[in-house]
């Protein structure tokens, strides 16, 4: 992907179902997209690289350092930190994202109500983040997006049912056509998120869907 580190679409391609609807963007988008997919591909991996959970905390406090600075354009020689420098983005946004997965190290959530709060913190923060790159400001395509991305975390924890009612919910959000084409590369995870759920893991690596993908940006239904 032209101006795109290598390390960067590598740890894109980390969540290959994102990874996927993000490709389904306009050329001029996808950079910004899978930046933020490389970003939170890396601090998502940080709990699972730490033997002990205060060595993950330290690596988290890094990027929340470092933040401002990025934002700022005087990002540090990190290929997703200068990837992300190219962007417009909300410090406090990327700031909460970064923070939430301290909960990857405080040990799993089990409460529903802690889990799906987790979903949103994560998964749905980051379809936000994703919406607000492709220059949709839409109260309901924000919501949409939002959902679908707590599902597909709410999938891949094992909360099948809590998934599929949150992408119940995000389809029931009466949306412009205008904006519906401008958020797709957004809304069609929830394509995604529903192979997964049928299929399970595995259900995205193969071409059905890619097919899915493509069917889902012909016919504009998500």
């Amino acid at each position: 992907m032209k101006h795109l580190d290598p390390e960067v679409i590598s740890l894109a391609r980390a969540d290959h179902a994102r990874y996927l609807a993000a490709l389904s963007g306009p050329v001029a988008t996808r950079p910004a997209l899978l930046s933020l997919l490389a970003f939170d591909a890396e601090i998502s991996r940080i709990p699972h690289m730490v033997s002990e959970p205060m060595l993950g905390r330290i690596r988290l406090q890094w990027w929340l350092d470092v933040l401002p600075g990025i934002t700022g354009g005087r990002p540090p020689g990190h290929p997703v930190a200068q990837a992300l420098a190219r962007l417009s983005l909300d410090t406090q946004a990327l700031r909460a994202l970064v923070e939430a997965r301290n909960f990857d190290l405080d040990g799993d959530v089990t409460a529903a109500s802690e889990v799906q709060a987790y979903a949103q913190a994560t998964g749905g923060a980051l379809q936000a983040l994703m919406l607000a790159q492709l220059g949709v400001d839409d109260i309901g395509a924000n919501a949409a997006a939002r959902d679908i991305g707590a599902a597909l975390t709410l999938a891949n924890l094992g909360h099948d049912e809590h998934a599929r009612d949150l992408l119940r919910r995000a389809r029931e959000h009466t949306l412009t056509q205008a904006v519906k084409k401008a958020a797709l590369p957004t809304l069609m995870l929830a394509r995604l998120v529903d192979r997964r759920l049928r299929l399970g893991p595995r259900a995205n690596d193969g071409a059905g869907a890619v097919l899915s993908v493509w069917w889902g940006l012909l016919t504009g239904r998500y």
